[in-house]
């Protein structure tokens, strides 16, 4: 009885052991991501400013930078955020921006994905009502904007984060993953 309790004992000592070791393996491997595509998304930045050329795909204007279209730069003051939107939304490109997810500025309903690395969307936590956020558009038009509601959706409620009720939308995934962090602005 006692050897059997000292092997249940052990067994659970190393596969504690063994979940530290993959948890901390996998901490350093978001930071390092995270430091990745934040060092990436300021390369595209600079990039996209002194792109003149555009084209236009889906019905916006986009410029295209390392084989890769896209539709602006989201500038929000508050929490040093300057980053390139994507486009569109494809497999792994959420790893280098954040992506348009539907809808766009003229009609006044773009909602934008990003992953939540502390580089890219991780900080919209950090947003309080009435921050400014700017959009800046392929061919440099200004859009305003200001936070004007702050919500926790389900990973199911797409329509119900992208149903076209504020001119931007901003998402990004909880830590758990389970939820979606929402940040809605209406236009200045």
């Amino acid at each position: 009885m006692k050897k059997t309790k000292n092997k249940i004992c052990t067994f659970l000592f190393v596969a504690g052991v063994i979940m530290l070791i993959i948890s901390a393996s996998l901490c350093v491997n978001n930071y390092f991501e995270s430091a990745g595509a934040g060092k990436t998304s300021k390369n595209i930045t600079k990039k996209f400013i002194t792109t003149e050329e555009t084209a236009s795909e889906n019905g916006i204007t986009v410029k295209n930078v390392d084989g890769h279209n896209y539709a602006g730069i989201i500038v929000i003051p508050a929490i040093n955020i300057h980053l390139p939107v994507m486009s569109d939304i494809k497999n792994g490109d959420l790893k280098i921006s954040p992506c348009r997810y539907s809808g766009d500025i003229g009609s006044r309903n773009l909602v934008i994905a990003g992953h939540n690395y502390r580089t890219h969307f991780g900080k919209l936590t950090n947003l309080k009502l009435n921050d400014e956020v700017y959009f800046f558009d392929a061919e440099n038009q200004k859009t305003e904007y200001y936070v004007s509601g702050i919500e926790i959706l389900p990973a199911s409620a797409v329509k119900r984060m992208t149903d076209g009720e504020s001119p931007l939308t901003l998402f990004t995934c909880t830590l758990s993953g389970a939820d979606r962090y929402t940040v809605r602005c209406s236009a200045k």
